[in-house]
């Protein structure tokens, strides 16, 4: 799937473009927002994002812009069509008011301060992080493999159609999803009694949701409202998933500094 990710190292956020589904994201701090973009908005910004820290010409600008039948005789129409980009991202988050950066007389660009993310990189963050009790890190990290297998295993299944949506075939793993969801209660029991908060608290409740969630991609219960294809799912469900881990494991963390 064609999916790039960049992160802001002065704001500490992420910025996820799937071309296919035209999905834009921006998660910062556990916190996951997302709109579908215009075909042409879409264009821009993935190639913005795959030639960063290169700028876009007006040229090249004008040519991808051209493909999707827009009007651009001139300079003035090419910036209406980033002021438009550039209102729709804003939308999503205010904080994205100075992603497109004019450089007078050549094109756009992105900041310099961000950096292109994959994949890979983004789960190697996540098994970083450490935490001062053994318990709960070894619960969390038996979390990360769990997480590991379940994408696996989406990429040796098929998707079906449902009702509700595009859902994973779990017919040839049922066997397997019982040990897994077995491991994962044992995960979650240890979580909840490390980290020693009351049932009412904030952090408490914050921790059982999310980890509800991520029970819900371990189990392979996902639906897609996207009509993505196999290929696609892969990425879409370690996106997803990885959002979660990264919410549990800030939470972990910061009742551990209090």
């Amino acid at each position: 799937m064609n999916t790039l990710s960049i992160q802001d190292t002065a704001d500490d956020y992420i910025l996820t473009l799937n071309k296919d589904t035209m999905v834009f994201s921006i998660e910062s701090k556990g916190l996951h927002k997302e709109t579908r973009l215009k075909p042409f908005m879409c264009d821009i910004l993935y190639t913005l994002f795959k030639i960063h820290p290169n700028p876009l010409s007006y040229h090249q600008a004008s040519v991808i812009l051209k493909k999707h039948h827009l009007i651009v005789s001139d300079l003035t129409r090419l910036h209406r069509k980033f002021s438009e980009i550039r209102k729709t991202i804003i939308e999503l988050d205010p904080r994205l008011h100075s992603l497109l950066l004019n450089t007078r007389q050549y094109g756009y660009t992105l900041p310099l301060s961000c950096k292109a993310l994959d994949l890979e990189a983004r789960s190697c963050a996540q098994m970083a992080v450490a935490f001062a009790n053994p318990q709960l890190a070894e619960s969390i990290a038996l979390l990360d493999r769990l997480v590991a297998q379940a994408i696996e295993m989406t990429k040796r299944n098929a998707l079906i159609r449902s009702p509700d949506g595009y859902i994973m075939n779990r017919d040839m793993e049922r066997e397997l999803l019982v040990q897994q969801i077995e491991l994962f209660k044992e995960c979650e029991r240890i979580i909840l009694k490390e980290i020693r908060c009351h049932e009412a608290d904030f952090y408490r409740l914050r921790i059982e949701y999310t980890l509800a969630k991520i029970k819900t991609y371990i189990g392979l219960a996902r639906i897609s409202e996207y009509p993505i294809t196999e290929s696609q799912w892969v990425d879409w469900f370690q996106l997803e998933v990885s959002v979660l881990v990264r919410e549990l494991k800030r939470l972990c963390r910061d009742i551990e500094n209090q």
